[in-house]
C-alpha cells in the first residue's frame, strides 16, 4: 500500500520535517532541463519480463490497465478543516538519496503530478488527525500518542540500518524499495498499533515515493518505463531515530514537517517547536 495516505478511496498517499530538507526535489537546474522533453509514455507497449519484480504492488500495476491517477485539488470532504495530518516515518532525507529520487523523477518525466514536495521518508504508520476528544477512527488524542512513545520506550529498541534502492511501483505511485530491515520494521509497527492492528492498512511495504502519478496512463508502457529504468546502487543508511511527522491535508504532496524524534539507543523522545500548537510538547521526553 502506498503512503501517500488521503481520502479514502482516493489514489494517492499523502501521509510524511522544522521543514526538513530541501522545499523542492530536484538537484539542480541543469537537472530539470534535462528532463522537460521526456514523452509522457513510452510509445511501444510492454514487453518486457516482471521476473525480476517480486513485489505484489508492482505486479498489481503490471497486471492492470492503467496507472491511477493524483487528483489535486483540496479534499475538503476528507479533512473537514482538521490539521495536520500525522504519521510516524523514518528520516531519510539525505542528499545521496534525494539525488537518486531526483534522478527517477526525470526518468519517468511526464508521467507524474509537478511539485511533489515531500521529503525523504518510509511510513511506518499513521496517527491521523489530533483531536481533543476523538470521535472518527481517523483521530487520536495525546493520551493515544504517549501510549505509543511509552510502548516504544519499553520495546528496547536498536539502532538498525535500511537499504533503499530499486524503482518499483504502486498503480497510483512510483517508489524506491526499502529493504534488509523487516525485523526491525515488524517490532516498531507492532509497538505503534492499538487494539484494532496498525491505522496504515494493507500488505505494509516499505518504501520511499518518488511521486504520484498525474493521470490514468496505460499500465503497459509504464511498467516498460520502470523497467528500463538504471538507477545506482541501492543506499544503505543508519538509522539511529523514528520521526513523529505531519502535513497539512489541504495541499496534495506539499512538505512534511517534525514534530519530534525518538531516539533508538536511548528511549529519549524529543520534541520541536512544530509539536507546541499540538500539545504534543508536554509529554514526557
Amino acid at each position: 500500500m502506498s503512503d501517500e495516505i488521503g481520502p479514502p478511496g482516493l489514489s494517492a498517499a499523502w501521509p510524511e520535517w522544522p521543514t526538513i530538507g530541501s522545499a523542492r526535489r530536484g538537484v539542480n537546474t541543469l537537472h530539470q532541463l534535462r528532463c522537460i522533453n521526456r514523452p509522457p509514455v513510452l510509445a511501444g507497449w510492454w514487453r518486457g519480463t516482471l521476473t525480476v519484480f517480486s513485489s505484489p504492488a508492482f505486479m498489481e500495476l503490471a497486471s492492470a490497465n492503467t496507472t491511477m491517477a493524483s487528483e489535486r485539488r483540496d479534499f475538503v470532504e476528507w479533512h473537514r478543516g482538521r490539521s495536520p495530518y500525522v504519521f510516524w516515518a523514518l528520516d531519510v532525507d539525505t542528499p545521496e538519496l534525494r539525488q537518486a529520487l531526483s534522478r527517477a523523477e526525470c526518468h519517468l518525466s511526464g508521467l507524474l503530478l509537478d511539485d511533489y514536495r515531500r521529503q525523504p521518508h518510509v511510513t511506518l504508520d499513521l496517527c491521523g488527525f489530533p483531536a481533543a476528544s476523538p470521535g472518527d477512527a481517523d483521530e487520536f488524542s495525546v493520551a493515544w500518542l504517549n501510549d505509543r512513545v511509552q510502548r516504544l520506550r519499553a520495546a528496547g529498541l536498536a539502532e538498525f540500518a535500511i537499504e533503499i534502492g530499486g524503482l518499483s511501483s504502486f498503480i497510483s505511485a512510483p517508489y524506491l524499495d526499502a529493504r534488509g530491515a523487516d525485523a526491525s520494521l515488524a517490532t516498531i509497527r507492532q509497538c505503534l498499533a492499538d487494539g484494532s492492528g496498525n491505522r496504515l492498512l494493507g500488505n505494509y511495504v516499505p518504501h520511499c515515493t518518488v511521486g504520484l502519478y498525474a493521470a490514468a496512463w496505460p499500465a503497459g508502457p509504464v511498467v516498460e518505463r520502470l523497467l528500463a529504468f538504471s538507477g545506482p546502487g541501492a543506499l544503505r543508511l543508519a538509522i539511529k531515530r523514528i520521526s513523529l511527522m505531519s502535513y497539512h491535508p489541504a495541499e496534495i504532496a506539499g512538505p512534511l514537517s517534525l514534530l519530534g524524534d525518538f531516539w533508538l539507543a536511548s528511549g529519549r523522545m524529543a520534541w520541536y517547536p512544530a509539536s507546541a500548537s499540538l500539545g504534543f510538547d508536554k509529554l514526557p521526553e
